[in-house]
């Protein structure tokens, strides 16, 4: 592993790394900010570019902060926990007008990118994957599983679920699919090479309204890869989204941030501007959300 010195970060990604030049290469450095310079540890040496990790830091960036996560250094979930929330922001804008303007070939000044965002910064997620090996976690930046003792990015009623699955310590039991509804109910699949039984009792307390087992596939290429099982409970899961109401399956898509995506969609039917004569598409539909709140202003209204 080569050591580089007194690297300094030109700009910084969205994803959390630093861009640096080193004779001629461009650097990714994972963790390090926009005018940060450090020693810099090469993890991955590529022809056009090359990766590494911040060894030490020598001149922080005034918005860099303690990540607030334990499992922050390891977890490969969060890319911007040692970046401040504004500065998170900024980022985010940059990334929207560089894709507009850059690869859409739109001249800066013919649109305008007013951030939405979500009132929650903790606690918001409404839906995880997780594996098991003795207790619930992620996949941590080496690969390997890491177990969690909490997740910020978690409600608390979803981590209680899952501590207390845990304590039964299923046999055959390799990871899980969870989710919770606005009304606090959970649908769990978990992913298991032996039938799944739970005791009445213990769906009840935990308000699991809907649970599944996934027999896995051979090679899973995703978490619910594999042959699902309906074990007890509800087939599907209410929602409520903009006053709209779904049935939510194993494997259906809807955005993980509810508070957001109600936010956006009815930004994304304002801007549309539609009339009552007029046939809107609702591409990438997904459970169709948005070509459904349009509705009420379009003529017509067709779902992809």
């Amino acid at each position: 592993m080569r050591l580089i010195r007194d690297l300094t970060a030109e700009n910084e990604t969205v994803d959390g790394e630093g861009v640096a030049r080193h004779e001629g290469k461009v650097i990714f450095v994972r963790g390090m900010m926009r005018g940060e310079t450090g020693d810099v540890s090469v993890t991955e040496e590529g022809k056009r570019f090359s990766r590494g990790t911040l060894a030490a830091l020598a001149a922080a960036s005034p918005d860099r902060i303690a990540p607030a996560c334990p499992h922050y250094a390891v977890c490969g979930g969060c890319s911007l926990g040692h970046v401040s929330r504004r500065h998170e922001l900024s980022l985010k804008e940059e990334r929207v007008r560089d894709a507009l303007a850059r690869i859409g070939g739109f001249a800066p000044e013919s649109f305008s990118a007013a951030p939405i965002v979500a009132g929650k910064e903790t606690g918001y997620r409404n839906k995880a994957e997780l594996c098991y090996d003795g207790g619930f976690g992620y996949v941590g930046r080496d690969g390997r599983p890491i177990r969690i003792e909490t997740c910020p990015l978690l409600p608390e009623g979803m981590l209680r679920v899952l501590k207390n699955v845990a304590s039964l310590d299923p046999a055959g039991l390799s990871g899980c699919v969870i989710r919770e509804n606005k009304a606090g109910e959970i649908m769990l699949i978990l992913t298991s090479s032996r039938e799944i039984v739970l005791p009445e009792r213990f769906l009840k307390e935990n308000r699991i309204a809907s649970l599944w087992r996934l027999a896995p596939a051979g090679r899973q290429v995703h978490a619910l890869d594999g042959k699902l099982t309906h074990v007890s409970g509800k087939k599907t899961l209410d929602e409520e989204i903009c006053g709209l109401r779904f049935r939510l399956s194993p494997l259906s898509f809807f955005q993980v941030n509810r508070e957001i995506a109600e936010k956006l969609y009815r930004r994304a039917v304002e801007l549309a501007s539609l009339r009552k004569g007029e046939t809107a598409v609702d591409a990438y539909a997904g459970v169709g959300a948005i070509g459904m709140l349009a509705a009420g202003d379009a003529g017509r209204v067709v779902g992809v």
